[in-house]
């Protein structure tokens, strides 16, 4: 093995000479305009140095030899993606020996090949040397950043695997979670309300009023509990598994969660307008009628006081996506607050309107895993208009494993 450091290696210019005077004649001139030569006295010795390291070849035609060309060509063949070693071959006068026409033919012009017909003035070859080096270092940029780049790769598949794991444990941890919620929870919480029930049908007479407000207040309580724990189950159910998408009617879809809610409805005396609903999108319809339900709800609920709610519904297609808008007359939200209403357990009004501040954490999950995403646009005292955006059908149908999502929530104002 060489002492040599290999970048000096690797910016050696190989000389194969027919004779020793030529080749330490040649090698005279070039160490003297500063390049590191190495002398190879065979075709098999210069194959040996380029598996070491080489910048460039510099050969004169009759040094070919017939019986080791082969060689010299798979090797020259068996390079990495990134290299394409120079090699100068020196040619006399008139045509071109047999093995240096048999050289080209096995390159077919991919070889990196120059010729330099003799005579030829010394600063020709000096010239036609530190090009084929330029380029050759070149090449070594090349190596570098390919190198840089599987680095990269190599890590990030480890922190890949790793933010997998994690997710993994979070995903168990969130089904303990779920199932403490429907069973170690909400059995208790059906406990206390069916005392509640025969408390008030039993003792209910004999309260004072201060009494029966007590009463009141905790059957409410355990009410809001109960609408909790439903809906951080369906958040769970939202965010886990595999989301078949098919073709949906989003005119359909939303009539459905029009019907879910029509004892609302009715109560509160909404008026509800529908535009332009017959727009088909890629979507589940399951989790498309959880979303317009929770947008719908929050139009029936954000209402200014003694006004009924006046909600609008209309779909509009775009590049290729289609966006279905919610519009109310409701009290509206401030923009500052907008970027807050899709988060988790995130109520703007506390004690005004009931409300678990999950609903819209249901529809933003809901519409990632759909590959879609959602948004709100509002003034304070100027109704909000929620919308979500779907890719428009027309692509075969896919299912979308679980997984992390990227955050796609947009407010606009």
């Amino acid at each position: 093995m060489s002492d040599e450091p290999v970048d000096v290696l690797e910016e050696r210019l190989l000389l194969l000479a027919p004779t020793g005077n030529d080749s330490a004649d040649a090698t005279k001139v070039l160490k003297r305009a500063g390049f590191c030569v190495t002398e190879c006295g065979n075709l098999a010795g210069l194959c040996g140095e380029i598996e070491r390291g080489a910048g460039a070849l510099l050969m004169a035609e009759e040094a070919l030899s017939r019986g080791e060309l082969p060689n010299l060509v798979a090797r020259i063949k068996s390079q990495s993606a990134w290299s394409d070693l120079p090699i100068i071959l020196l040619t006399g006068r008139g045509q071109l020996s047999t093995d240096t026409n048999r050289l080209f033919g096995e390159f077919e012009g991919s070889g990196n090949i120059t010729l330099l017909e003799r005579p030829f003035r010394m600063n020709t070859l000096l010239s036609t040397v530190r090009m084929a080096l330029r380029g050759r270092r070149r090449q070594y940029q090349v190596r570098e950043l390919l190198e840089e780049i599987q680095d990269a790769n190599v890590q990030l598949e480890r922190r890949v695997a790793e933010r997998t794991v994690q997710l993994n444990s979070s995903v168990k941890s969130l089904e303990a979670f779920c199932h403490s919620l429907s069973h170690d929870l909400r059995a208790p919480l059906r406990a206390i309300q069916g005392f509640m029930t025969v408390f008030e049908s039993d003792y209910a007479a004999h309260l004072d009023e201060e009494g029966r407000k007590i009463l009141h207040r905790v059957r409410a309580a355990a009410v809001r509990m109960d609408a909790l724990i439903n809906d951080l189950l369906a958040l769970s159910r939202v965010s886990q598994g595999a989301v078949p998408l098919g073709v949906v009617n989003v005119g359909r879809i939303f009539e459905d969660a029009m019907n879910g809610l029509q004892d609302e409805v009715i109560k509160t005396g909404a008026e509800i307008t529908t535009e332009r609903l017959e727009e088909k999108v890629r979507a589940n319809a399951v989790i498309l009628r959880q979303v317009f339900e929770n947008f719908l709800s929050n139009a029936l609920k954000y209402t200014k006081r003694g006004h009924p709610p006046q909600v609008r519904v209309w779909s509009e297609r775009k590049d290729g996506r289609v966006r279905v808008s919610v519009k109310d007359e409701g009290i509206g939200i401030a923009p500052q607050y907008h970027y807050r209403v899709f988060e988790l357990f995130q109520r703007l009004h506390h004690s005004e309107y009931p409300g678990t501040g999950v609903g819209l954490a249901i529809a933003k999950v809901g519409a990632e895993r759909m590959c879609g995403n959602v948004g709100v646009i509002s003034e304070l005292g100027e109704g909000s208009c929620f919308w979500i955006e779907l890719e428009a059908a027309g692509i075969a149908a896919a299912s979308v494993e679980s997984g992390p999502v990227k955050p796609s929530v947009s407010a606009e104002s």
